[in-house]
């Protein structure tokens, strides 16, 4: 593998290892920002209304649908990433070597 190659594969990697981070980190604050809400909910009178319930719901699944999206983007890069890597193989031991794998 030549150095720009191997250069690219680590900062591709070390961005996997930070996102990989970041999402840990949302996932962590979206438990956070749950729990809060839930002790609010509970912790108002009976005053609450359907308005803020909705929008605290709507928070809620938003913040679902966003860790759901970049997981599922963390995944599919990865997957490329070994994908390229068995392409680099073929391209330099020939098809039938790397078949044979």
């Amino acid at each position: 593998m030549s150095h720009s190659n191997r250069h690219f594969e680590h900062d591709v990697l070390a961005s996997l290892a930070i996102t990989k981070g970041f999402c840990s980190a949302l996932e962590t604050s979206y438990s956070d920002l749950r729990t809060t809400c839930e002790e609010i909910i509970e912790a108002i009178d009976q005053g609450i209304d359907d308005e803020q319930i909705a929008a605290l719901t709507k928070t809620e699944n938003d913040c679902k649908f966003c860790l759901t999206r970049l997981v599922r983007s963390m995944e599919q890069l990865k997957i490329r990433l070994d994908q390229g890597k068995s392409s680099d193989r073929i391209g330099k031991e020939g098809c039938s070597e790397a078949v044979d794998e």
